[in-house]
């Protein structure tokens, strides 16, 4: 049985619980986003392996895709590019 108060509790608990897994789920939106864009340019400009692919896909830092996709208009070498993600 919920005591008076333990309810409000509980839903602010739910509530900043919700608010976490949204969150979460919109930084891996924009992460699959990243790697989705980078992957279609470094396939357009060098071509891509598919574990070159899987490198891009399994990154997790929402940061390394940015400086990659920022550094495919100066590169020449798609390693360097690759590198940024390590």
């Amino acid at each position: 049985m919920i005591k008076e108060g333990e309810g409000i509790k509980l839903a602010e608990v739910a509530q900043e619980l919700n608010r976490k897994i949204l969150n979460e789920g919109l930084e891996q939106g924009k992460l699959r986003d990243k790697q989705d864009v980078l992957i279609r340019q470094l396939n357009l400009k060098f071509g891509i392996l598919e574990k070159e692919r899987h490198l891009i896909e399994n990154s997790e830092d929402l940061q390394k895709p940015d400086s990659s996709l920022e550094a495919i208009v100066l590169e020449e070498n798609k390693e360097n590019i690759l590198d940024l993600l390590k």
